[in-house]
């Protein structure tokens, strides 16, 4: 069902200790670059990228890591509500996901 969520993983091992971003595009996961100023704790998805991968096709969930465990945050529950697409929201060590929105 859910079948980025392999290159997801890769790109959030990849990224620790750092949060992975990405965007799930017609049903592939495209890597983001994350600019935030403390990106060992938060993601922004570079515009660049959030506009080219809009440029690909139709936007269907943003997806970001949380290097040190846990579910989504307050920061992600307030974010989901702007975008209004799911947020998928992978913990690395507890190698779980987390879904906010369907």
């Amino acid at each position: 069902m859910y079948q980025f969520r392999n290159d997801a993983e890769q790109h959030a091992r990849q990224s620790v200790p750092h949060e992975c971003c990405g965007l799930v595009v017609e049903g592939v996961y495209r890597k983001c670059r994350n600019i935030a100023v403390d990106p060992y704790k938060s993601f922004v998805i570079h515009p660049q990228d959030y506009l080219d991968a809009a440029r690909t096709g139709h936007i269907e969930a943003v997806v970001h890591s949380h290097p040190e465990g846990g579910g989504p945050s307050d920061a992600d529950m307030n974010g989901a509500k702007y975008t209004e697409i799911p947020w998928h929201i992978f913990s690395v060590p507890e190698n779980s996901w987390s879904i906010i929105g369907s």
